[in-house]
Parts: structure tokens; C-alpha cells; sequence
């Protein structure tokens, strides 16, 4: 019957859509470090086309891929800066920007203060907070 083969068809596209997004999310988790890594690369991995990929990403996350892969990026660094002693060069390199002036100028136009900056004001607060 015509209406159930629809709703079969539906639930297929659904189930197709859901596990392309899982596969983005997983994609992007375990290569963003990489600075070759971007949206037509992900699309190729996949086997799909970027549009295609931008559009189902942007319906279900309300942002675009290239921005979502941005923001992890910057989330990796930031926990860097706090987690680790190393250096701003290096955890631009681990965090996926193979230019550490690019890196600079990315991480300020967010978070309005350099990476040094913020690991500087973050250890600030720790102490703060440790000697409460």
C-alpha cells in the first residue's frame, strides 16, 4: 500500500541521514588535528558531495561544517592551553592550523584575548580559586 511504502521510504532516508551525521561527528573528532582536513576532504571520505553534506549538517546542527570543524578546533587548543605545557606553536600544529599566526589571529577574533592570554588568565583564576 502506498502510504506505507512512503513511510518505509521516509524512515530509511532518516536512518540514512542520522548515521551520515555520525559518521561526520566521528570524522571530524578523530581528524581535526589534521591541517589538510576540511569539508571537501570529509565529503570524500564519505563519498558524498560537500553541498550535500553542508545542507544535512546545517539542517540538524544549525551551523555550518566548516564553522562546527572551526569550533572544535578551537575547543581542542583551549583545552590544550590549560591541560598541557605546551607550547602556542605546537598546539596550533596538534589542533589543526599549520600556521600559528593564523592560529593567533583565529583564537582572538573568538575569544577576544591571544592563547598565551588565555592560559595566562586561566592559571590567574586557578590560583584565585585555590587560595579561597
Amino acid at each position: 500500500d502506498l502510504p506505507t511504502a512512503y513511510r518505509r521510504q521516509r524512515q530509511m532516508c532518516i536512518r540514512d541521514r542520522n548515521s551520515t551525521l555520525y559518521a561526520i561527528y566521528q570524522q571530524v573528532k578523530a581528524h581535526m588535528g589534521e591541517p589538510d582536513f576540511s569539508v571537501s576532504r570529509l565529503a570524500d571520505t564519505l563519498h558524498l558531495s560537500a553541498g550535500y553534506l553542508g545542507r544535512i549538517f546545517s539542517k540538524e546542527a544549525g551551523k555550518g561544517l566548516a564553522e562546527y570543524i572551526g569550533e572544535e578546533r578551537l575547543k581542542r587548543a583551549m583545552a590544550l592551553l590549560t591541560g598541557s605545557d605546551k607550547s602556542v606553536q605546537e598546539i596550533a600544529v596538534l589542533s589543526g592550523y599549520a600556521n600559528v599566526s593564523y592560529f593567533n589571529r583565529i583564537f582572538k577574533a573568538k575569544l577576544e584575548m591571544s592563547p598565551s592570554e588565555y592560559r595566562r588568565r586561566y592559571y590567574q583564576e586557578k590560583l584565585k580559586d585555590q587560595g579561597k
